[in-house]
């Protein structure tokens, strides 16, 4: 059965033979038509150590009422994601997955139903795109290495793994048609125009060794440090330059964002305050 607004099953605190549902909020995503729909899903993970739940909540109506889609009981330990389909005003498509793991939940009709899938030829999941219906983007949990499938997450063809030049992991990809901007855990960022096939190198210098946040409009690409917090622009892949510092000192950068109204985003983790 589906559960309705967002229950924490550990009212006291305790963990005694308690689910704690609510324990961690680890992706929050607005439909890519929120505009119009108010659709939002996002993923908590149980606090309980018993398990390795993660749970994947909807609001139609902006965040005022929730109902708990989906909970899956993964392998691993991670930490639950999700992306919409970059036409998901069409298609309804949805992915959720688990960092480090390798299996992928899907639904086209927002979360009504959900189906499994399993990602191949990777040491793990650690972020997901997906520009179309059937078009989606694994970046790996251990490696630059990026996977593609060409049939709604079914099957992860060898020949269609690509080695971005992403260092470490890829912490954060972004895609628009056939264009994926990804970036790595030492400071880079790599993009392919060409669904994944070739890479190239963005920018020269200027990114520390951190995890790097990406997003994109057209030529110009966006990235944070995680560290810093800081903000950089590239623009035709010339050299990065700082257009925002970190409001703190004391700050991790977790996610970028730019909005249809280029408006961006860059949201961090600021241990003084939690």
């Amino acid at each position: 059965f589906n559960e309705y607004g967002l229950i924490d099953n550990d009212p006291d605190g305790l963990g005694i033979d308690a689910e704690d549902a609510l324990g961690t909020l680890t992706d929050v995503r607005l439909s890519p038509n929120f505009a119009n729909d108010n659709t939002i899903f996002l993923v908590t993970e149980n606090d309980n150590a018993v398990n390795n739940d993660s749970n994947v909540w909807l609001s139609t109506d902006g965040g005022v009422y929730w109902e708990r889609a989906f909970t899956a009981d993964w392998a691993t330990a991670g930490t639950g994601i999700a992306a919409f389909s970059g036409e998901y005003a069409t298609d309804s498509v949805v992915y959720v997955g688990e960092t480090g793991a390798l299996g992928i939940w899907y639904t086209a009709n927002v979360g009504k139903t959900w189906s499994a899938r399993t990602v191949s030829n990777l040491t793990g999941i650690q972020t997901i795109a997906a520009p179309d219906a059937t078009t989606v983007y694994v970046g790996d949990s251990a490696s630059g290495n990026v996977g593609k499938s060409g049939n709604s997450g079914w099957t992860w063809p060898a020949s269609l793994v690509s080695n971005s030049g992403a260092t470490g992991a890829v912490v954060s990809m972004k895609v628009n048609d056939s264009t994926v901007v990804v970036g790595g855990t030492a400071g880079t960022v790599r993009r392919s125009d060409d669904g994944g096939a070739t890479w190239v190198l963005v920018g020269a210098g200027g990114l520390t060794a951190a995890n790097v946040f990406v997003d994109f409009d057209g030529t110009t690409v966006y990235a944070v440090e995680s560290t810093t917090g800081n903000v950089f622009r590239s623009v035709d892949g010339s050299a990065w330059i700082e257009i925002a510092a970190a409001s703190t000192g004391d700050t991790a950068a977790v996610e970028l964002i730019l909005a249809p109204d280029g408006t961006l985003y860059a949201a961090e983790d600021d241990a003084t305050t939690g």
